[in-house]
């Protein structure tokens, strides 16, 4: 198991991310090296499939043809020659991802899982306080 990152790499989108619990049959390591046996061009074309333009909310379907990736696997809203991002788009976005993943290597399984590693820190019930540390590290 590992977990996945969907972030906005350049910070600029208010720091936003989600990431995800990742169940799969090989290792992180493995599954990455899946990831670089690809074309640098389809990683490329994967990582800038969110936006078809700077800070656009869609992109052009294309990409996913030049992917290999059947988009009609994916629920959107289409306007013209554009898709755009479901409400759910980071998860969608991962599911993308571990099917290009899965799609290069046919003996990869790979599965979004709950997460139920419990947390130390945050707010933990009513009963108690919100338990954080390092307020004001990051202003």
């Amino acid at each position: 198991m590992f977990k996945m990152k969907i972030w906005d790499w350049s910070n600029d989108w208010h720091g936003k991310t989600e990431t995800f619990m990742i169940q799969s049959n090989k290792s992180r390591d493995d599954v990455l090296g899946v990831y670089f046996s690809t074309s640098k061009k389809k990683r490329e074309l994967l990582e800038d499939i969110m936006v078809s333009e700077y800070e656009d909310s869609s992109f052009h379907a294309d990409y996913f043809k030049e992917l290999g990736i059947d988009a009609e696997k994916y629920e959107w809203s289409d306007k013209e020659d554009e898709v755009y991002y479901p409400d759910d788009w980071p998860l969608v976005m991962t599911q993308i991802v571990l099917d290009f993943l899965m799609m290069h290597d046919d003996s990869l399984k790979l599965k979004i899982t709950e997460d139920t590693m419990e947390e130390f820190t945050g707010y933990q019930n009513w009963a108690r306080n919100s338990i954080g540390f390092g307020y004001g590290l990051f202003c």
